[in-house]
């Protein structure tokens, strides 16, 4: 499972993905049809469905988080602090 808290690393693998995926679907285009597919195609598939949708979390949050920035002000980031200051508050009891 790929990190959710260092993007750049995400963001870079997916990009690698992606020009791994176009490369072995050129690559496919022009073998024979008898051959076996390229495994390295697929692994980057499966990388790139995992990676997908974590990057498109990312996205969703920080444009719901610039929107809620122009329109409520500094004080929306207190939507976000006092969730995970309760977290946090609860996790340590429990623990």
């Amino acid at each position: 499972m790929p990190s959710t808290n260092v993007m750049t690393t995400n963001t870079t693998q997916l990009a690698i993905s992606t020009a791994e995926i176009l490369f072995g679907y050129i690559a496919r285009a022009k073998a024979d049809p008898g051959t076996e597919s390229n495994s390295s195609y697929l692994q980057a598939r499966r990388r790139f469905a995992v990676l997908l949708p974590i990057e498109l979390g990312f996205l969703a949050g920080t444009t719901v988080g610039a929107i809620a920035y122009v329109t409520v002000g500094l004080i929306c980031v207190s939507l976000t602090i006092l969730p995970i200051g309760l977290l946090a508050a609860w996790a340590m009891r429990r623990s």
